[in-house]
């Protein structure tokens, strides 16, 4: 009877340790949806700053778990912004071509609401009747501050960072870019 219960007792244990580190590892992440940013890590000059928000299932998860060994590109952009709206098909079309080759495209939101939940709402319809097809965040204005510091400033917008497999920033983008010029950087750090 103990080793029945012992057995018993492992499986489960096994079991739930299983399915722990199975959502550990895959956090519920919807593409086309906005999440919003709950907090950041301080990083080292010349890597990518490492934060955290809240998935489909509530979960807190960094945003460096879910890119793990891909070339990232990170896009600080906001609706109200033309030359922001004007670089996203290129974006959608990027996403859409080099996500084969471990391309994750990230959109970071710098809308000037002060109520996050109407920033949140702001950006998931502009999200959905752009049907962008790439991960997006809001989050307050700490949040996009101590963000923006991070990375060495960010005085105007779109400005976009290109991050390779172990989270250095490649090269800082800023302004709108077409297709063409994305492409170029993109193929010089994906070599």
């Amino acid at each position: 009877m103990k080793k029945l219960t012992l057995t018993v007792f492992i499986f489960a244990f096994t079991l739930y340790f299983t399915t722990q580190m199975h959502c550990l590892a895959n956090p519920s992440v919807s593409v086309g949806k906005v999440y919003e940013i709950v907090s950041a890590e301080k990083s080292e000059t010349g890597k990518m700053v490492d934060f955290f928000f809240l998935d489909d299932n509530g979960e807190k998860v960094s945003i460096k778990s879910i890119a793990k060994n891909k070339f990232i590109f990170l896009n600080f952009w906001a609706t109200w912004c033309p030359p922001c709206r004007a670089e996203i098909p290129a974006i959608i079309e990027l996403q859409d071509e080099l996500k084969s080759k471990d391309l994750m495209v990230i959109g970071i939101a710098l809308e000037r609401e002060k109520d996050i939940a109407k920033e949140k709402e702001k950006v998931q319809n502009y999200v959905a009747n752009n049907k962008i097809n790439y991960i997006n965040f809001v989050t307050s204005q700490e949040i996009k501050k101590a963000l923006a510091d991070a990375y060495g400033g960010i005085p105007y917008i779109p400005t976009t960072f290109l991050i390779d497999k172990k989270y250095n920033v490649f090269e800082k983008i800023q302004g709108g870019r077409e297709k063409k010029e994305f492409r170029e950087s993109l193929d010089k750090m994906m070599k």
